[in-house]
């Protein structure tokens, strides 16, 4: 059971929606929804207008049945109030990044033989990221490495420094890139450790040098250009595993 004594009441005007941090995949709703579930993440659900709300948790994803299963509120009555409004608009934050989905279809059910809301599955879900320029700094040992397209099939690999929602910096050992501020570089495959392989897009922002022992090494920073969100939330589980690893 959730533990709500020292839960914080996420504001619903605190998360304001954009286009572009809407998740409508049935696949990405499902794992985000399951992820907030594993914590279990405090949920902040308003109903009435927003002029009632009740603290709730994601007890389980139903994803054969689609339906989501959330937590009750602190008194029967209240529960009730919630249902019979029909629509709740739930808001939290998942590793320190805002989150919002609407829930319809609300019903009174039993999960694991105790008292739970039943709803359907939210067909988009908001997920704002927030730390688009946070860098981390990577591991020496097994570093995510960047192939770069150069044409005529020639492809130059990269070691990544560092990396970030927003973009990364590479460093160019044999001296073999040259490119000019602002040139793109489309299909670049970025191999992250344990997580799989990006196709991205790249725009270089900025470049200058630095030493390394005894050597003058190239160093350019770039900014991912339309990343999707899907790629996004793969990107930041990586982020968090690298940082829950060192922390």
């Amino acid at each position: 059971m959730p533990n709500y004594q020292n839960a914080e009441q996420t504001d619903i005007s605190a998360i304001e929606d954009h286009e572009r941090f809407l998740l409508r995949s049935a696949g990405e709703i499902r794992n985000e929804l399951i992820s907030l579930g594993k914590k279990p993440d405090i949920i902040t659900a308003y109903f009435n207008g927003g002029k009632e709300f009740i603290l709730t948790a994601v007890l389980g994803v139903l994803a054969e049945r689609q339906i989501l299963v959330l937590d009750v509120g602190p008194d029967d009555a209240t529960t009730q109030r919630a249902i019979a409004a029909g629509s709740l608009i739930c808001t939290t934050r998942s590793q320190g990044v805002p989150v919002k989905f609407h829930c319809q279809g609300l019903r009174s059910a039993k999960f694991q033989g105790q008292a739970a809301i039943a709803a359907v599955m939210p067909d988009n879900l908001y997920r704002q990221q927030r730390r688009e320029y946070f860098r981390v700094a990577l591991p020496r040992i097994q570093s995510p490495l960047l192939d770069v397209p150069l044409g005529d099939g020639q492809n130059l690999q990269l070691k990544v420094l560092d990396l970030s929602i927003g973009g990364l910096s590479v460093c160019d050992n044999e001296d073999n890139f040259h490119p000019a501020l602002l040139d793109e570089f489309r299909a670049c495959r970025l191999s992250l450790p344990e997580f799989g392989e990006l196709t991205v897009n790249i725009q270089i922002r900025n470049q200058g040098k630095y030493h390394r022992s005894n050597e003058v090494v190239s160093r350019y920073g770039a900014a991912f250009v339309g990343l999707s969100m899907s790629d996004n939330l793969h990107l930041q589980r990586y982020l968090y595993h690298l940082q829950s690893s060192t922390s």
